[in-house]
């Protein structure tokens, strides 16, 4: 069953957030560098470290489809400026391209959550240049108005919950 309709999810805060087209480089930064980048320090991990992040991401994108599938929400896209920016572009084909009812929690928000616990987690704090990366995509949600601030807390509580599950399990 495809879901079309999605509740809107938002805070009155949400509406004071303006829209930032070049915040849409760090949105797609979660894709690339960010997600490549840790499946290739998966390489360099023990058997036991590769399956506390393996589960942990299973498990947080189940509950995030489980939300996705009872209680789907969607965010109000706005209309762009017709600049010649590259990053209006590249944001309004994001816009196109966007399944439009998985909001709640925020996979990009989890999933950062989770890189960046396990990162610090296997290299302490000289991992620690990578929370302004994780900040910036954490940021670029709200500011791209690809998601409202209600579906960064729930990321961020699916993330923790998930790597503290893991933890607690294995």
């Amino acid at each position: 069953r495809v879901i079309k309709h999605g509740r809107i999810f938002k805070h009155r805060f949400d509406d004071r957030i303006p829209l930032v087209p070049f915040f849409v480089f760090p949105y797609l930064l979660f894709y690339f560098p960010w997600m490549i980048g840790f499946h290739v320090l998966l390489l360099s991990r023990t058997l036991v470290e590769v399956q506390q992040a393996v589960i942990a991401i299973m498990i947080a994108t189940c509950i995030g489809y489980v939300v996705f599938c009872t209680f789907s929400t969607m965010v109000e896209h706005h209309a762009l400026k017709h600049d010649n920016a590259w990053s209006s572009w590249i944001l309004k084909f994001v816009y196109e391209n966007d399944r439009r009812v998985n909001a709640f929690p925020s996979m990009h928000v989890f999933m950062t959550m989770l890189m960046l616990l396990f990162m610090l987690k296997w290299y302490g704090w000289t991992s620690a240049i990578f929370v302004p990366v994780a900040l910036a995509i954490l940021a670029s949600t709200v500011l791209t108005k690809q998601h409202y601030v209600h579906d960064i807390t729930g990321g961020i509580i699916v993330g923790v919950f998930s790597y503290g599950l893991v933890q607690y399990m294995i």
